[in-house]
């Protein structure tokens, strides 16, 4: 009869213990890239919120490979804001990247990225200031019914920052923000009816309206 013998079943045992070894060493480094996409983004988050800002960074590079659109640039946005962060202690910051990924999302039409990557530009402190950019992209931002990019675009209005002063724009963008109760919008609103603007003069009663509103806001605010 045939037998093995007792050297080689040893090897052979001995084989398998370290490809099993090496498998599992493999698995558990690189267990992350076997996961969901939409799995890897919750883990980022998770790791975010929870100031593992390294351990968040790994996580949204793997989610930006995503097909899913949205997911993509969800994944992009988060991780251009993890870049963008000013807390000296997250091991990450690097306003370039952050340019890139805001820049990523905002091409896939997320109006929040939109935003973010306008106010980059604007400020231009930290990477170079593009106020033709920053135009645009607060523009996209806005016409996407983006409270805060058309608060921004009213105060660009109001000031001439982007060209001549254009009062009635800015009232027009200030009533849009303010219509969804974004409260500097409604602050701003209030201001320019109590005390009048170019070509607006004051109304007592717009502004009573809106200061109204903004009592109310703080008052369910403190509930």
């Amino acid at each position: 009869m045939f037998q093995i013998k007792k050297g080689t079943r040893l090897q052979g045992s001995l084989f398998l213990l370290i490809t099993l070894s090496v498998f599992c060493v493999f698995y558990f480094s690189f267990k992350e890239l076997f996961l969901e996409k939409e799995v890897v983004f919750e883990l980022a988050q998770k790791a975010d919120f929870s100031k593992e800002y390294k351990k968040a960074e790994r996580y949204y590079l793997l989610a930006t490979k995503a097909e899913n659109k949205n997911l993509k640039r969800l994944s992009c946005y988060y991780l251009g804001l993890l870049y963008k962060k000013t807390n000296k202690d997250t091991g990450v910051k690097n306003f370039k990247k952050a340019e890139n990924y805001l820049k990523e999302a905002a091409i896939l039409g997320l109006k929040e990225a939109q935003y973010e990557l306008a106010l980059l530009y604007d400020t231009g402190d930290k990477v170079q200031e593009d106020r033709a950019a920053a135009l645009y992209w607060m523009e996209q931002s806005a016409a996407q019914d983006f409270a805060e990019a058309q608060y921004a675009l009213a105060v660009w209005q109001e000031r001439g920052y982007y060209g001549k002063v254009d009062m009635q724009k800015a009232l027009s963008l200030y009533e849009k923000a303010a219509n969804k109760d974004y409260e500097p919008a409604v602050k701003g609103l209030a201001l320019i009816y109590k005390l009048g603007a170019e070509g607006i003069s004051p109304d007592e009663k717009k502004a009573s309206f809106w200061m109204k509103k903004v009592l109310k806001n703080k008052k369910e605010r403190n509930m």
